[in-house]
């Protein structure tokens, strides 16, 4: 008899720079979506308060798929372009 046991294998911790910021004044700022449409919904009145009312210099949007964990790609886009990082998965 086989035993199937449908658990993934855990993936490697990746290590990225998560200093804090005092503000978000001229920095770059990434919106991660898992395509909810509520965080779609929200999501263009976010990026306009984080730059009108927080003053961010640039919003960068990344899309990961919903029942799938973000890719390497993307996290190292991510991490090249972005000085903070909100994650909505809008549930």
């Amino acid at each position: 008899m086989e035993i199937l046991i449908p658990i993934a294998t855990t993936r490697a911790v990746r290590k990225m720079n998560t200093a804090s910021l005092a503000l978000l004044t001229g920095k770059r700022v990434g919106i991660v979506s898992n395509g909810w449409r509520s965080m779609e919904a929200m999501t263009p009145h976010l990026s306009q308060r984080l730059k009108e009312k927080y003053g961010a210099s640039e919003i960068s949007l990344y899309s990961v798929h919903i029942n799938k964990p973000i890719t390497d790609d993307t996290l190292d886009s991510i991490e090249r372009d972005c000085d903070a990082v909100i994650v909505g998965l809008a549930n």
